[in-house]
């Protein structure tokens, strides 16, 4: 620990020389802790996909929640969830670790992981938005000059609105509150005879 790096006087010269030619520093600065990646657009992106755009009030729209990427995440840490508000939402899955799929994305290949995948049900019509999902990555990305180091990002999913209709009118029962769909009701007892002051399942 008390030498001194051998190679560091030499990326200083280097450094100078970009500085000099009005190059900036292809490592983002010092510590490669927080620096700017050659292409930040590459870095990481969170992207939302549902599989409609366009539903009836109460009708399921999926929703789920991936991260794109082209180099390596070494972190992650999610700022914000969507807060999924104008649906009812059950939860389908929230990952617990990244299980990266190659992907292709705009003619490029990137790895695909799956962050959240939502179950949502519009309670209204009208227009209904899926707010953003957020994180804070580290990652890993070679710049020009093939180097890789870490740099930290925040980056969000863009909202998606969801265009929902009012249910038809057509057909619509005269005693009608909202239930789509086909139901069965039953009730059951237990047992037919209890002793009193004993409980009975219904």
């Amino acid at each position: 620990g008390d030498e001194e790096d051998p190679m560091a006087d030499m990326e200083d010269l280097f450094n100078e020389l970009l500085k000099r030619r009005g190059i900036p520093n292809p490592r983002g600065g010092a510590g490669g802790g927080g620096g700017t990646a050659i292409n930040p657009q590459e870095a990481f992106q969170i992207a939302l996909e549902v599989d409609k755009h366009k539903v009836y009030a109460g009708e399921q729209v999926t929703a789920n929640f991936y991260l794109y990427t082209r180099g390596q995440i070494r972190d992650i840490d999610t700022l914000q969830y969507p807060s999924l508000k104008g649906f009812w939402k059950e939860e389908i899955e929230l990952a617990t670790r990244l299980d990266f799929e190659n992907h292709v994305m705009n003619g490029l290949v990137y790895k695909r992981a799956l962050l959240a995948s939502f179950a949502l049900f519009p309670i209204k019509d009208g227009k209904a938005v899926i707010d953003p999902y957020k994180a804070k990555c580290t990652v890993i990305t070679a710049d020009n000059f093939g180097f890789g180091r870490p740099y930290v990002f925040t980056k969000a999913s863009a909202p998606v609105t969801i265009d929902v209709l009012p249910l038809p009118k057509e057909g619509q029962p005269a005693d009608f509150s909202g239930a789509v769909g086909q139901f069965r009701m039953a009730a059951s007892l237990e047992q037919q005879t209890v002793a009193a002051n004993q409980p009975v399942t219904l």
